[in-house]
């Protein structure tokens, strides 16, 4: 009971300070947290874009009837492109004119009535085209072209690939961030450890004049680096649980390639939580250490 005491004199001394600094803590590591969550969401979205694309391939005007009544020339293309670009891991499909306004009137319901009301004038301008989906190598678009049935060809990777730099500059600024947070923590850690330092050198003086062993003569500063922990633990858990969830409303919003990020599950929250608990044991750790060497000193 006495160690303990001794090791709750800081927040007899400077309540407010140590209630700051958990505080501070908390925020600390909270963002240090966020940041790392985006660089894992953002790593899948990056390589997604980078290596997947959707290749259209407009098609040549034909016999619209045909295809619309047996679909035997739809099945001759995606057989074609199947068997000549080796599109085994492709998903292949063709959209003929039909599936096209079917899926514009679920959609873009006004604009299927524009379309509608032209009649067959209007829509016999529509395309119909083959959509080959997945990581498509450059020599397989190239092939796509020679196609005699292809008119023109439009890729996706190209109107997505500023959307690709900025999430890859974005990953780069926040590990820079990150390291620059870490090195804030770290500096933090060995202040607080001085301080908390000067604390428990008078107190480890005592313990030690009683023949006190390793651990009580460390008992101290171990507990006040502890309590400031788990005051922090305490913060950084209700900063996860109130506000998880609008984090992950405000990332989703910032795209929509980021629309399939999840609320934090428990386990990361628990982590954030420990890490807290972690970081004010090694500030107790280090503050024992300083106060022991402060006693040699003076001795």
């Amino acid at each position: 009971m006495f160690l303990i005491k001794l090791g709750m004199r800081p927040w007899m001394k400077s309540t407010f300070s140590q209630m700051l600094t958990g505080i501070g803590l908390a925020a600390l590591v909270s963002i240090m947290g966020v940041i790392w969550q985006l660089d894992r969401k953002l790593g899948p979205v990056v390589r997604k874009l980078n290596r997947e694309q959707t290749v259209t391939v407009f098609l040549k005007p034909i016999d619209h009837a045909k295809v619309e009544a047996n679909n035997e020339k739809s099945f001759e293309i995606v057989d074609q492109i199947r068997a000549e670009i080796g599109a085994k891991n492709l998903d292949v499909k063709f959209t003929s004119t039909a599936d096209f306004l079917a899926e514009t009137k679920t959609a873009y319901p006004d604009l299927y009535q524009e379309l509608d009301a032209g009649g067959a004038e209007v829509q016999a301008l529509l395309p119909e085209f083959v959509t080959v989906s997945g990581e498509i190598r450059p020599e397989q678009i190239e092939k796509l072209k020679t196609f005699e049935f292809t008119e023109s060809i439009d890729s996706s990777r190209q109107k997505f690939l500023h959307a690709a730099g900025a999430f890859q500059a974005l990953r780069w600024i926040g590990r820079f961030f990150l390291v620059g947070l870490l090195l804030t923590l770290a500096s933090g850690i060995l202040h607080l450890s001085r301080i908390l330092g000067y604390f428990h050198v008078e107190s480890t003086r005592v313990i030690k004049q009683w023949g006190g062993g390793f651990w009580q003569l460390r008992a101290p500063a171990l507990i006040s680096g502890l309590s400031l922990g788990a005051f922090s633990s305490l913060i950084t858990l209700a900063i996860w649980v109130g506000l998880g969830q609008k984090m992950v409303i405000l990332l989703q919003g910032l795209s929509p390639f980021l629309k399939d990020i999840e609320v934090p599950q428990s386990s990361l929250t628990v982590v954030m939580a420990a890490a807290s608990l972690f970081v004010g044991l090694v500030s107790g750790w280090l503050s024992s250490q300083f106060a022991l060497s402060d006693n040699l000193r003076r001795n």
